[in-house]
């Protein structure tokens, strides 16, 4: 029986560049794959952009139409009950653009991991990509230089990955195997792909390909990623000013990974799980036992900037932070 190689596309408003996007994953080198997409309740021309590229290629599947804006995080998840079916699954932004040999390299790492650790093994892949401007002009070859993705040992990446998400989604690939155990994805997750990174972290595998595969689109004022990343100087300064933000998304961080020990209890024990419940039963004691915890465990930020902002406001909240 041949292999289901999925795509999932979630849209929002993306006509500007979403027929550009759409032309990247006609243009794979595996041509063996089907697109699922839904639209999330955009006012602009992206729903009759998806229908017109659907009848004119069938490997181009829209989902119902029911005009509701779920956000990203649950149109994404909707996509993958989808697609619970696919062998392989792999996330698509509206606005990037896929390498050629994006989707062929990605498989190739996901099959031989299955067959170094087993097809049962929840295995991730995702890549290195490249930043660039509106019309696609490269501004950074390279975006590994601001990721933990290959300076973290990969068999302690879970509480690294509890603190800081370091999977860039638009490059994520899945198999059968984790697809199966990420979902329900819960509404505690801050985004989807750092709920199926931390997953595949605590039950499997995760492979990261230092090749950019794609060029990911910086347009407008977006300015993602770029706080604390300025030194301890200038990190304490956007920590003064941004305190209430962080100490709510900090909140947040907190009820993800409840939904996260929640979640991992329903299977076998492991090393994650373990880490994660002696982190927070250290932290309901006070929260110098948290931070003692979190720092034996290796949960630690990009730089040390984050790291002190995230313990500070750690230290602040202490046990009121879980129940």
């Amino acid at each position: 029986m041949a292999e289901k190689i999925k795509i999932i596309l979630s849209t929002y408003n993306g006509a500007k560049y979403l027929p550009e996007q759409i032309q990247s994953l006609q243009a794979q080198s595996i041509q063996t794959w089907e697109l699922i997409v839904r639209d999330d309740g955009s006012l602009d021309q992206s729903l009759n952009i998806l229908k017109s590229a659907a009848e004119r290629d069938t490997r181009i599947r829209i989902m119902p139409n029911d005009g509701k804006n779920l956000g990203a995080i649950q149109s994404f998840s909707s996509l993958m009950g989808e697609a619970k079916d696919a062998d392989y699954l792999f996330f698509c932004d509206q606005d990037d653009y896929w390498k050629p040999h994006k989707l062929s390299r990605s498989l190739e790492l996901l099959r031989n991991a299955e067959r170094i650790h087993g097809p049962l093994t929840p295995i991730a892949v995702h890549s290195d990509l490249s930043i660039c401007d509106e019309k696609l002009g490269v501004l950074e070859p390279s975006m590994k230089m601001h990721s933990r993705a290959q300076s973290v040992n990969q068999d302690k990446l879970f509480m690294p990955l509890l603190g800081q998400n370091f999977v860039t989604g638009c490059t994520l690939g899945i198999n059968q195997a984790l697809l199966k155990v990420s979902l329900p994805i819960p509404y505690e997750a801050l985004m989807h792909d750092w709920w199926i990174a931390l997953v595949a972290a605590a039950l499997g595998r995760i492979i990261f390909i230092s090749e950019p595969l794609v060029l990911y689109r910086q347009h407008g004022k977006n300015a993602s990623g770029t706080a604390f990343t300025t030194g301890l100087l200038g990190g304490a300064r956007k920590f003064i000013s941004h305190f209430h933000e962080l100490d709510e998304l900090m909140k947040n961080r907190f009820k993800q990974s409840q939904a996260l020990e929640k979640h991992l209890s329903k299977f076998a024990p492991n090393k994650a799980l373990e880490e994660l419940t002696n982190f927070h039963r250290n932290l309901k004691t006070g929260a110098i036992n948290g931070v003692k915890a979190g720092l034996n465990a290796g949960l630690r930020l990009e730089s040390p900037a984050r790291s002190i902002a995230y313990y500070l406001l750690l230290a602040k909240n202490g046990k009121a932070l879980l129940p």
